[in-house]
């Protein structure tokens, strides 16, 4: 796997994925009442994952990398890194010890949580589902790791 040196220098890959299927349902009686929605994970044709483990994550996709997801830096670290870092022979210059604090992955608590739904599938066969109940999503892991290429996520459940 290619990683990018520079932000601006990433390309998303040509190479085709394995995609599951999500299908995510209500149901609405004839007095317009909703059901709780629903989410299920399904591998059509793709008989490779039948005795593999998988973690199914179903969240939107813009909270989780668009322009301020979870997973990207955001939008006011990025207009910092290219205001800011400029030095006087023209070549940017970031100083990612003092403001990492402003990178979404950094993000602590509430403003750092999404929705979605978690099923996670053990040889195949499906061991967990939180499909009809909200569960929660962060982006934080180890201080340590943050910023790094790879990092640990925490996956719960939100009771409120």
């Amino acid at each position: 796997m290619w990683i990018a040196d520079h932000w601006k220098d990433y390309q998303v890959s040509e190479e085709k994925v394995d995609k599951a299927t999500v299908i995510r349902a209500i149901a609405v009686n004839d007095r317009n009442q909703v059901s709780e929605v629903v989410t299920e994970t399904f591998f059509v044709g793709l008989s490779d994952y039948e005795n593999k483990d998988v973690l199914s994550i179903v969240a939107d996709q813009n909270s989780l990398v668009g322009d301020d997801g979870i997973f990207v830096t955001g939008t006011a670290y990025d207009q910092w890194y290219l205001t800011d870092q400029m030095s006087s022979n023209g070549v940017y210059e970031p100083n990612w010890t003092t403001n990492y604090e402003l990178t979404n992955f950094w993000k602590k608590g509430r403003e750092a949580e999404i929705l979605g739904n978690v099923q996670l599938f053990e040889n195949g066969q499906e061991t967990i589902n939180h499909s009809q109940h909200c569960s929660g999503l962060t982006g934080t892991g180890s201080d340590q790791s943050e910023g790094w290429d790879q990092s640990s996520r925490k996956l719960y459940q939100i009771v409120r």
